[in-house]
C-alpha cells in the first residue's frame, strides 16, 4: 500500500473517529443546555411564586378618634335638715310631723333619782299649722314624773320647727325603763309617736 492509500485512510479514520467522538457530545451538551434552562425557569417561577407569598400585606390603621372631655355641670346642692320621720296616722296630709334630732339617746344610763330634760326637735311636715292647743300626751310605759298632757309653747306654721322639751326623773330602782308619749292635735288626733328609754343603774 502506497503512502498516499495509507494516509488517506488514515485521516478517513480519524475523521470517522473524531465526528464521531464528537456528535454525541454536541448531543449531550445540547440536552444539558435544556436541561438547565428548564431547571434555571423552574428555579425562577418558584422564587417569584415565593417572594409573592412572602410579601407582607399592607396593614390599614385604623384612626382613632380623639375622646373630647364632657363639659361638666354644676348641680347646685340643696342643704336640708335630715328628718328622721317619727310614725303618724297620716304622715303626707295635714297633719305630719317628723323627728330633725333629739337630746338623751335610747338606753342613757342614769342613777336612780337622776332629773333630766328630754328634748325632740320636731318640724311640721304636714299642710296645717300647729295651734297652742296642740299638746304632748302620756301614752304607755314609765311616766317617770312627765307632765301630762303639756301644751305647745307656741304656734308652728307648717314647715316650721319646734323645740318640745319634757322634764322626767329617773326611777328609784335599777333597770331598763320607757315611756310612750304623742303630739295630739286640738280635736284629739294623733299626729306623730315619741318614747324616752334610760337604763338605772
Amino acid at each position: 500500500m502506497n503512502n498516499k492509500k495509507k494516509i488517506l485512510l488514515f485521516l478517513l479514520f480519524f475523521t470517522v473517529i473524531f465526528s464521531g467522538c464528537n456528535f454525541p457530545t454536541a448531543k449531550e451538551e445540547s440536552i444539558d443546555d435544556q436541561m438547565d434552562m428548564a431547571v434555571g425557569t423552574l428555579v425562577a417561577q418558584t422564587l417569584t411564586a415565593l417572594e409573592n407569598q412572602i410579601q407582607p400585606t399592607p396593614t390599614q390603621i385604623e384612626e382613632v378618634p380623639t375622646l373630647t372631655a364632657m363639659p361638666t355641670l354644676d348641680v347646685p346642692v340643696q342643704t336640708q335638715l335630715p328628718v328622721a320621720t317619727t310614725s303618724s296616722y297620716n304622715q303626707t296630709g295635714c297633719l305630719s310631723a317628723g323627728t330633725v334630732s333629739e337630746t338623751i339617746p335610747d338606753d342613757t344610763i342614769f342613777d336612780p333619782g337622776d332629773s333630766f330634760n328630754k328634748t325632740w326637735t320636731v318640724i311640721n311636715s304636714g299642710t296645717c299649722d300647729w295651734t297652742t292647743d296642740f299638746q304632748f300626751v302620756y301614752l304607755s310605759g314609765d311616766q317617770m314624773g312627765g307632765v301630762s298632757p303639756t301644751l305647745l309653747s307656741s304656734n308652728v306654721p307648717a314647715g316650721n320647727i319646734i323645740d318640745i322639751t319634757l322634764p322626767l326623773t329617773a326611777p328609784g330602782n335599777a333597770g331598763t325603763y320607757r315611756g310612750d308619749w304623742a303630739l295630739q292635735a286640738e280635736d284629739g288626733s294623733m299626729v306623730a309617736y315619741f318614747w324616752v328609754q334610760i337604763i338605772c343603774d
